[in-house]
């Protein structure tokens, strides 16, 4: 009952941002008088979820999808101010190519049985579909098909991407034992955190401890996203709601992770609207420029942290003066600001040529800089682990190694 509940809660959300962009008009004054109701809702949603369901890595997940409506309102509604009847956004000031295209220029969408019904398919694509793929509007280096797949070929395919998410999820709940909430204070100490500055100190079992945490959550979060992204496109293009181009793949290459920013532009791209606002808007800096260039990545990331603050931390009950969270996104602007001086001076210096080894050197670059930043992030959270929960009801690997280990 519970679960029904949650969906429940998120479909009345997407409910209220879909319906209020799509049935009023781009300045409307019901749009800013929506927001503090909004915000209500989204707060006592996040923790509702967390009560209503057990397993963290599940509610986490429904909740940064809770939050991600709040800044689509934001966008879609105030900034971009989006309208059904100029088929998109009405504003440039949200940064989405294309916006200062006439009317005629723009695609109408495609009409169905009824104009009504149109209109509310456009408003549900506008509230759920946060990349805008498929679009004039779509955002900046989302992944795309190689070949759009049909729509069966694209259910199968993403089942086959569920079911593998789920089952290596499975095997990595299998791994240690319950975790010791006395053994976790002393192993995740705010001081472990530091690295650099204590370098002498360091043992060997603390750097094992530290490569083990660090890329062993963010595998997991990577497949936990897959599996939540997977369902959603199932159960949205099977039922016929979206179209299969409205749900182009998740990531793009791993063979682009050698930089900090190749690695970080899926994860940001939705925070990205209200900093660019900010900068360019609000603080009248210029694009292009150096200091409105740093001041957006800076503003990118904090939203970025604060998203993960309120859809994880403060329904999780974690102190946000002993979370690490907004120290560990503020910083990546650091790496990027490192990333482009040193690109800079390769430049100049060898006329930007790049080879195998410098590509290498890159991806080694991205894994001690994450090793470095994430425990920030990860060991506040760990110390908050008193439980460890299959993501599954049943686990489907435990049981396939026991009988590989009788056998």
């Amino acid at each position: 009952m519970a679960l029904w509940l949650v969906l429940a809660y998120q479909a009345l959300l997407v409910g209220i941002v879909g319906l209020v962009v799509g049935f009023t008009s781009a300045n409307s004054f019901i749009r800013p008088l929506v927001l503090p109701m909004l915000a209500a809702l989204v707060s006592h949603a996040l923790i509702f979820n967390k009560e209503a369901i057990s397993h963290k890595g599940t509610w986490t997940l429904i909740n940064m999808n809770t939050a991600g409506l709040f800044l689509q309102y934001l966008d879609v509604g105030l900034i971009s101010r989006w309208s059904y009847s100029a088929y998109g956004p009405t504003s440039p000031r949200g940064n989405q190519p294309n916006a200062n295209l006439g009317l005629t220029d723009r695609k109408k969408p495609q009409q169905k049985a009824s104009h009504l019904v149109s209109r509310l398919q456009w408003a549900f694509d506008v509230a759920t579909s946060w990349r805008a793929p498929a679009t004039p509007w779509e955002v900046k280096g989302t992944p795309q098909f190689a070949m759009v797949p049909s729509r069966g070929r694209f259910i199968v395919r993403k089942a086959i991407t569920l079911i593998w998410s789920l089952l290596i999820l499975d095997a990595m709940s299998l791994m240690g034992g319950q975790p010791d909430p006395a053994v976790n204070a002393t192993k995740f100490s705010w001081d472990k955190v530091l690295f650099l500055t204590r370098l002498g100190e360091v043992t060997r079992n603390e750097v094992i401890l530290r490569t083990i945490v660090v890329y062993i959550r963010w595998v997991a979060i990577y497949y936990y996203v897959q599996a939540f992204y997977s369902s959603l496109a199932i159960v949205c293009v099977a039922a016929g709601v979206s179209p299969v181009q409205r749900w182009p793949p998740l990531f793009g290459s791993i063979s682009e992770m050698y930089t900090i920013r190749n690695t970080w532009g899926p994860f940001v791209r939705k925070s990205a609207v209200p900093p660019i606002y900010t900068t360019y808007s609000l603080l009248g800096l210029k694009k292009g420029g150096i200091a409105g260039r740093y001041m957006f990545i800076l503003l990118t990331f904090t939203v970025s942290g604060l998203f993960h603050l309120f859809g994880e931390e403060y329904p999780g009950g974690i102190r946000w003066d002993q979370s690490g969270t907004l120290r560990f996104y503020s910083i990546q602007a650091l790496g990027f600001m490192i990333e482009d001086a040193v690109q800079a001076i390769w430049s100049r210096g060898f006329k930007g040529q790049y080879s195998r080894w410098t590509t290498a050197v890159g991806y080694v670059w991205v894994l001690f800089w994450i090793f470095w930043t994430s425990p920030a992030y990860f060991y506040p959270l760990q110390l908050n682990v008193t439980e460890k929960k299959p993501v599954l009801p049943f686990s489907v690997v435990g049981p396939l190694l026991q009988s590989l280990k009788e056998g």
